[in-house]
């Protein structure tokens, strides 16, 4: 009988935890899942749920401009913050089982090729999205999860640190982190570190390659791609990699740190597979300063060009095939 009154209190505290925890999770405003994906996924079941075939443009936030509805009536996009090839692939091997793809737009980016995403870790590096494990949940997909737990933990067991007067350039890393629109113009001469031939800019702005390079190695890791190529094959989907647009001061940036030597061996070894790969990077775009809102990421206007190009190769297909 004791045994099984320790039994049951003890679930009885469990449960009570698990309680406490949901309630101060909402209280603080601690998301273990981000209501914005949530919204996705919605959107996007809403948008399969009458269509027997769709066509998807699948990325992170660099692919958000691009237009799917200027393509074609059934074409959408699933893109979101950080959102990885391998991410993708989870996506995209779940919605199979219930609605067929035809055509896949598939972003290439840096960070779907770390040489781990476990390994290593660093302040979110590399990038995922981290929702997908509501999707799937596995050692990478968990990865977010796990770090909701930790935000958590910090709670109830704050460090000194952070009791401790920030400084300009926390604030400033903080305040692009919240994505306020960057006015190149503005920024110019804020620091003395001079990119020969480009205006001087904080490098807490225009530090988007260091970040989507992070655990990138030589040679790089192709696997995560191989998985999501392998889907694409196995499921007769035509897919479209590309490569989005960057500014002059993303692959500046990419030339001063090495970054360059690595990409190009990313590109050699996907030119050498039977792809169709698009590659936008240095396509000129800078001349006008309203294509790009930062260093990567595209405004409505870039991407609507983009859009347009994407469909004009698509187009092109057609007269092949």
């Amino acid at each position: 009988m004791k045994r099984f009154l320790i039994k049951i209190l003890s679930r009885i505290f469990v449960l009570a935890i698990f309680i406490f925890i949901i309630s101060f999770q909402k209280k603080n405003k601690i998301e273990i899942i981000d209501k914005y994906f949530d919204i996705k996924i919605n959107d996007f079941e809403s948008f399969i749920a009458h269509r027997n075939h769709v066509n998807l443009v699948l990325g992170s936030s660099i692919s958000e401009k691009i237009q799917s509805h200027e393509i074609g009536e059934n074409w959408t996009s699933f893109t979101s913050g950080q959102q990885n090839i391998y991410e993708s692939f989870i996506f995209l091997k779940e919605y199979l089982k219930k609605v067929k793809v035809d055509t896949v737009v598939v972003e290439i980016s840096p960070f779907s090729f770390p040489k781990s995403y476990n390994m290593n870790r660093e302040n979110a590096k590399p990038y995922l999205n981290g929702n997908f494990f509501i999707i799937d949940n596995d050692s990478i997909t968990s990865i977010y999860i796990k770090g909701q737990i930790q935000k958590l933990k910090d709670k109830f067991f704050p460090k000194i640190s952070n009791y401790m007067n920030d400084t300009k350039e926390d604030r400033l890393r903080e305040n692009f982190k919240k994505k306020i629109p960057v006015d190149f113009k503005k920024l110019i001469n804020i620091n003395t570190n001079q990119v020969e031939g480009l205006p001087s800019i904080h490098p807490y702005v225009v530090d988007n390659h260091k970040q989507y390079f992070y655990n990138v190695k030589s040679p790089p890791n192709m696997l995560y791609f191989e998985l999501f190529n392998s889907l694409i094959s196995n499921n007769e989907i035509t897919a479209i990699y590309f490569i989005p647009p960057k500014s002059a001061y993303y692959l500046q940036g990419c030339n001063e740190n090495g970054f360059d030597k690595i990409w190009e061996q990313i590109i050699s070894g996907l030119n050498e597979k039977e792809i169709n790969l698009l590659n936008f990077e240095k396509i000129n775009l800078n001349s006008n300063n309203n294509m790009f809102s930062d260093e990567s990421h595209l405004t409505d206007q870039g991407g609507l060009i983009i859009t347009k190009a994407i469909n004009n190769y698509i187009e092109s297909l057609k007269t092949i095939y």
